[in-house]
């Protein structure tokens, strides 16, 4: 399997409704990135806490800009993405690029994870490269309690460009738990919370 290098998360309000066949929408989407223009991975759902519940959340992986330039074609000719937006009603809110850093993680591809959690930190007292620095000692802690697959990077585009994104995956609510217990418990986290600012925590359940 190629890189992962970027991540293009877009976020999309939808009538409730429309949300089952927008489901079904984003499943064969993602079978036209993927199959058209070489998009690494793919995950999708709906939005289950913050500002925007019930929104839909669509991730798509690559290992270069070109391939999501490529991905640009499949957009504007892809059924089941015109679909979404003509059929479902779908209205997109944001998308926006990061680029991934290398965090040593046992990923666990072929998993079936139910949730996924985004969290975003502005950078206060640490640049980024101590940010990633220091959430490299503890990426262990998540793995350790169950998560299936973690992601960490840097927002390039939108308002909010220059934050940090951290994408990790989960089979149950239970491991979502268990990890973010072993974390608060992490001295080294809390060195590197006081460095850096929270400004969304929320959970997506995948389907």
């Amino acid at each position: 399997m190629p890189d992962m290098n970027y991540v293009v998360v877009t976020a999309a309000d939808c009538p409730v409704e429309k949300r089952a066949m927008a489901v079904e929408k984003m499943s064969g989407f993602a079978d036209d990135l993927k199959s058209q223009a070489g998009t690494i991975h793919t995950r999708f759902g709906i939005l289950m806490t913050g500002s925007n519940p019930g929104s839909l959340i669509f991730v798509q992986s690559y290992e270069s800009l070109s391939g999501f330039e490529k991905a640009q074609e499949v957009y504007a000719n892809s059924a089941p993405y015109n679909d979404l937006i003509k059929q479902s009603g779908v209205k997109i809110l944001l998308r926006n690029i990061a680029k991934l850093v290398p965090v040593e993680f046992p990923q666990k591809m072929d998993s079936n994870p139910k949730y996924l959690l985004l969290t975003r930190a502005t950078p206060t007292g640490y640049t980024p490269a101590e940010i990633v620095s220091e959430f490299s000692k503890i990426s262990n802690l998540f793995a350790d309690n169950g998560a299936s697959t973690l992601r960490f990077g840097r927002i390039l585009t939108g308002s909010n460009a220059g934050d940090m994104l951290l994408g990790v995956t989960y089979p149950s609510m239970a491991e979502i738990e268990a990890s973010y217990d072993a974390v608060a418990a992490s001295e080294t986290f809390m060195k590197l919370a006081s460095n850096i600012s929270i400004n969304l925590r929320n959970i997506i359940r995948i389907y």
